[in-house]
């Protein structure tokens, strides 16, 4: 879930996330998957479900990234036959950034979420407990 924190903190600091190269998305989107071949294997129910939330979102944010990404060409490099076609592409651009901005909040409440149902995993089978008992002692 490294992979989705990161996503989190690029959006949290506006750090350019709609700008993605080809190649980092689809590094990015493999991250996702094998993460969630390990989540999904080790991991209870609970966590495990909080996961796959969290492993689509980050999908969805991955997609429109790409679509965000080529739409900036577009805009910047297609040809626009007059003010008017031009002032369309920013206006569908603009509207893919406002969806990006919205999955990606999404994608940090489901993080935020699956922090929670791990944590509460943990302290259910002691591990969390052991940890704290021990610094008591």
């Amino acid at each position: 879930m490294k992979m989705a924190t990161d996503l989190k903190t690029r959006v949290l600091d506006n750090d350019g996330y709609e700008e993605t190269t080809r190649q980092e998305v689809r590094d990015l989107r493999n991250n996702v998957f094998d993460q969630w071949v390990t989540l999904s294997l080790l991991g209870p129910t609970p966590v495990t479900v909080s996961g796959s939330k969290v492993r689509d979102s980050a999908l969805d944010v991955l997609s429109q990234m790409d679509v965000t990404r080529d739409l900036a060409y577009q805009l910047n490099h297609g040809p626009h036959e007059d003010a008017d076609s031009a002032e369309d592409a920013a206006e569908v651009y603009e509207d893919s950034l406002r969806a990006l901005d919205e999955l990606a909040f999404s994608l940090i409440e489901r993080v935020d979420e699956f922090a929670a149902v791990a944590s509460a995993a943990l302290d259910e089978d002691g591990t969390g407990n052991r940890e704290l008992s021990a610094r008591g002692a």
